[in-house]
């Protein structure tokens, strides 16, 4: 995981579409790089966010592929692969940091960590 996002940060892999706000996108790609299993999914599962997967198409990938939001639902309360941490301090090179920026309660911020 650690190893793709180093060689892919600047330059995107041309495997992977690129979505106008990449973030989550990419960290999709890591994990997948790093060995997270994609679940099954189709165009009428692909809003639930018990699901992870990339597809040929937008209309075809899940949510939690690219919304990141959604990721964290899919990430933490779902498929129960990372956990909060309660310090960012504690962020190893793996880990993803997401925040909610503005404040505005609509997800907490939270300090994730894979396989702990």
């Amino acid at each position: 995981m650690a190893a793709y996002a180093d060689k892919h940060w600047k330059k995107s892999n041309s495997s992977y579409r690129v979505y106008g706000n990449d973030c989550t996108n990419f960290i999709s790609q890591a994990m997948r790089a790093g060995g997270w299993k994609m679940t099954s999914g189709s165009f009428s599962s692909r809003k639930s966010n018990k699901k992870w997967f990339y597809a040929s198409k937008t209309w075809t990938t899940s949510y939690t592929w690219a919304g990141a939001e959604n990721w964290y639902w899919f990430a933490v309360k779902h498929s129960k692969r990372t956990k909060p941490l309660n310090n960012v301090w504690k962020l190893l090179k793996a880990d993803v940091l997401q925040a909610d920026w503005k404040k505005d309660g609509t997800h907490t911020a939270h300090d994730l960590h894979q396989g702990r």
